[in-house]
């Protein structure tokens, strides 16, 4: 009986050791099949599904990509020409608004003085929130998305012009300490 015990631990620990191996074997072809599905997509040039963003994020994509101020009413043929699905929304307008409305109290964006109904980035605009790519790592895949959903942009939507942040302040000379601090920007009121 001892023998058999014995055997059938011995026929155990062979399984387990062919399974193991069977996984590493696994984990390797899904890696190979990760970088092959990664090349692939980028030659291909084609665009995930836009859907995999937030409404708000969405939003945020649109604003980002223009220069111009953009009404609601611009921001929904926007995300329907970049395909995203309103339908799931009863009135999809209603929800840009609110949306808007959120972003406006947290100085995402700002209306437009001359032109009420439009808006444009704030000073507290969020980057859209990236989600997962489709083969589960990050690394540039979401950014050259939204690099083309931007490129695809119709001709009164502008990509966003390049950050300027000021004249940088010259450095005194080595070994020599300036006799008063050097200001970086305007003074803030106490």
């Amino acid at each position: 009986m001892h023998d058999s015990y014995k055997a059938a631990l011995d026929k155990a620990k062979a399984d387990w050791d062919a399974l193991t191996m069977k996984e590493r074997e696994i984990a390797f072809r899904k890696a190979q099949l990760k970088e092959t599905i990664k090349a692939l997509s980028a030659l291909c040039g084609a665009l995930p599904d836009v859907n995999a963003f937030s409404l708000s994020d969405a939003i945020r994509l649109v604003i980002h990509s223009t220069n111009e101020g953009v009404s609601p009413i611009e921001i929904r043929a926007k995300l329907s020409q970049l395909g995203y699905d309103l339908s799931k929304y009863k009135n999809p307008l209603a929800s840009i608004h609110t949306a808007l409305n959120r972003m406006a109290e947290t100085e995402e964006i700002v209306h437009m003085p001359d032109e009420e109904d439009k808006v444009q980035a704030g000073e507290n605009l969020k980057s859209p929130v990236l989600p997962d790519s489709p083969v589960g790592d990050n690394s540039g895949f979401w950014e050259t998305v939204v690099n083309q959903i931007i490129n695809s942009t119709p001709p009164n939507i502008m990509p966003p012009a390049p950050i300027s942040f000021g004249e940088i302040p010259e450095l005194p000379m080595r070994g020599k300490l300036p006799l008063q601090p050097v200001e970086l920007g305007p003074k803030k009121k106490k």
